[in-house]
């Protein structure tokens, strides 16, 4: 019956869950037949387009959740519709980062010009108490030495303090996303304001306008609850 329904009803171009492209159905023609390409899209766009496709992957995650499994495809969650991204110490690559940082310096003996490099924490960094209890994660400030370690003597590069971003107790990532929210955002700005000697307005200067109430970020597609 499954099957019967994956073939007669319109074809799903894009998984709002998955955020990806589906595979489609194939054309026939013996000579996708004859070299297996006709089986292999066929497998997969009867996955894809299966209608029990996105509720099996609900149920899936609200069983796991029931069990007290809180990870899952990358991304730590709660019932309480809190998420975080999964990022380790196997997620850590000192070669990259020492990569990155010789093109910023390139960057700026080539511009000639001064750079300021504003590292953004990643959500369980900067809000540990959203991750599960025990949950392994990786050590933020490691990478901040790091990153200080190859800038040091360089008088024309700075590694912009966030110690109020950090210290901030307010909700500064979106629950659903890895993203930070207009709160982060500010913080953020503020900080990179101060250690150019300026200053932002209080936040309540700004007039924050709510745009929607059904928004689900990148870390909600990875394990979407009921």
């Amino acid at each position: 019956v499954t099957g019967l329904l994956s073939v007669a009803h319109a074809p799903i171009r894009v998984s709002d869950i998955e955020n990806r492209r589906l595979t489609a159905l194939p054309s026939f023609s013996w000579e996708k037949v004859l070299d297996a390409s006709y089986q292999k899209q066929m497998e997969e766009g009867m996955k894809d387009q299966s209608l029990i496709k996105k509720p099996s992957i609900r149920i899936a995650v609200t069983i796991d959740a029931a069990f007290g499994r809180q990870d899952r495809n990358g991304a730590y969650f709660d019932n309480d519709g809190t998420y975080v991204k999964m990022e380790t110490e196997n997620d850590y690559n000192a070669s990259r980062i020492a990569l990155n940082t010789r093109i910023l310096r390139r960057f700026s003996e080539e511009s000639g010009l001064p750079v300021d490099i504003c590292m953004i924490p990643p959500g369980g960094a900067a809000e540990p108490q959203k991750l599960p209890m025990f949950a392994p994660y990786l050590d933020d400030s490691r990478i901040r030495k790091d990153v200080w370690k190859e800038i040091r003597g360089d008088e024309k590069m700075k590694l912009v303090s966030l110690e109020g971003f950090f210290n901030d107790g307010e909700e500064k990532y979106f629950y659903t996303d890895h993203h930070y929210n207009n709160r982060g955002a500010y913080l953020a700005a503020r900080d990179y304001q101060r250690s150019r000697g300026l200053d932002l307005p209080d936040i309540d200067y700004y007039s924050l306008v709510t745009v929607g109430d059904n928004f689900r970020g990148t870390l909600y597609r990875s394990a979407p609850l009921y």
